[in-house]
């Protein structure tokens, strides 16, 4: 029930959810989530959300051009949503939507994180690093890492990820966990 944008390199904003989670991870468990969360929504406010989703919204053949615009693209949504499933906490290009998000967002409110199932947990995200993150591309792996270790990777792990599980996350079973 929630519509897609135009793969023309830009979307219309503001859109409800910025949808951060890895392309390896299953299709089926996440599009089960998604439909849960716009279900969710619908009834809260009488709409259907609308989704900020990568292959959708960035032109697959520009996309280090778009990625420049990432601030701008999650700033431009309600909410990050985080789909963690098994592999997120190891998808570099996971860490840098997380990173972005916390380098110009303080507000905590503005995320939120669904476990696709039971055994994605918070501990994984508790114990998570950006130093075992990886991508499946060696260049954009390396640009990645340039930046985030300039930013600081030790403040990203050391201030930043704790706070992101405090009252965002939902467990598979629908359980809400707080830290």
């Amino acid at each position: 029930s929630s519509r897609a944008m135009p793969s023309d390199g830009w979307c219309r904003c503001p859109q409800d959810f910025f949808i951060s989670h890895s392309w390896s991870d299953d299709a089926t468990l996440k599009y089960a989530k998604l439909q849960q969360v716009a279900d969710e929504f619908e009834a809260e406010n009488g709409r259907p959300p609308t989704f900020w989703l990568d292959k959708v919204c960035i032109d697959q053949s520009a996309i280090g051009d778009a990625l420049r615009c990432l601030p701008v693209f999650e700033m431009a949504c309600q909410k990050l949503l985080v789909l963690n499933g098994e592999t997120y906490t190891s998808r570099l290009w996971c860490v840098w939507e997380l990173y972005t998000f916390f380098a110009i967002s303080s507000d905590m409110s503005r995320m939120q994180i669904e476990f696709l199932s039971a055994g994605d947990n918070v501990n994984g995200l508790s114990g998570f690093d950006v130093a075992n993150a990886h991508c499946f591309d060696a260049a954009d792996e390396a640009r990645l890492r340039g930046i985030i270790e300039a930013g600081g990777a030790d403040r990203f792990n050391g201030e930043h990820q704790p706070r992101w599980l405090i009252g965002r996350v939902h467990s598979a079973d629908g359980i809400t966990c707080v830290r």
